[in-house]
């Protein structure tokens, strides 16, 4: 399989604009193929997956990659509940933590999950970008690695492989 040259690949000098990542279960054929399309160094996973899978991913990657592959349209015609949902959320949060099923820490993660998937704080139901909630999400994800609780849950799960319950 041949793709024509991208201006990465003439810079670096490789023939096909694809390299290994250690970003398992992230990366698919599509992501590569869409990072070659728009010229750039589309990344094959290959941690934890055996080297048939690797070169299956490769195959695939090219494939979609020479039939031209052009990432889907941005949506944005996303319907989201605004304060409804988000209330409803809270109050489910809050009567879980309640009862003792929850944590507090585990309330403030599902709020702040709830506040995303509703679409932050809107009046009425809405239809919104992929690109809004994406930004919500990154921000409550920014949030939530600013507390300690959320930092010694993902150095629980590095170092133990267990979630930590605080």
């Amino acid at each position: 399989m041949t793709l024509p040259p991208t201006p990465f690949t003439r810079i670096v000098g490789c023939r096909l604009p694809l390299q290994q990542a250690g970003m398992g279960g992230v990366t698919t054929p599509a992501l590569v193929a869409a990072v070659a399309a728009e010229g750039g160094l589309g990344m094959v996973a290959a941690a934890g997956i055996t080297a048939a899978q690797v070169r299956a991913q490769v195959v695939a990657a090219l494939e979609l990659a020479e039939a031209g592959y052009v990432r889907p349209q941005e949506r944005r015609d996303v319907l989201v509940s605004g304060n409804e949902g988000l209330g409803l959320v809270y109050v489910g949060a809050h009567s879980m933590q309640s009862g003792g099923y929850i944590s507090s820490h585990d309330q403030l993660i599902s709020e702040k999950l709830g506040y995303v998937l509703s679409g932050g704080d809107l009046t009425e139901r809405t239809r919104v970008s992929e690109q809004y909630l994406l930004d919500l999400e990154r921000r409550a994800f920014v949030e939530l690695c600013m507390e300690r609780k959320t930092l010694e849950r993902m150095q629980s799960l590095i170092q133990q492989g267990k979630i930590l319950r605080n």
